[in-house]
């Protein structure tokens, strides 16, 4: 085998050599990658549930101060009156 010859299957095995560990760098920098944005939907989901939740909760208390005000003008014998129109 001549030297020239020894010269290319030398750069072609690097070339493989440095291919293989560019590819592995590639590949866990795309795992990173996914990782990291598994992480920001997960959190971008809780903050959608909190903040559902939150409505949710708002909207549950405003109609239980109605109904309780309701209950309220009822039971004393009184027509409801422009008090709910407000609470509304």
């Amino acid at each position: 085998m001549n030297y020239t010859a020894r010269i290319i299957a030398i750069a072609i095995a690097l070339n493989g050599i440095v291919a293989a560990m560019t590819w592995t760098s590639l590949d866990k920098s795309r795992l990173k990658y996914q990782e990291s944005i598994t992480v920001a939907i997960q959190n971008l989901s809780k903050f959608v549930v909190s903040d559902m939740d939150a409505q949710y909760h708002d909207a549950d208390l405003a109609l239980q101060v109605v109904a309780d005000e309701y209950e309220r003008q009822t039971l004393t014998d009184r027509p409801p009156d422009s008090t709910i129109n407000a609470l509304v």
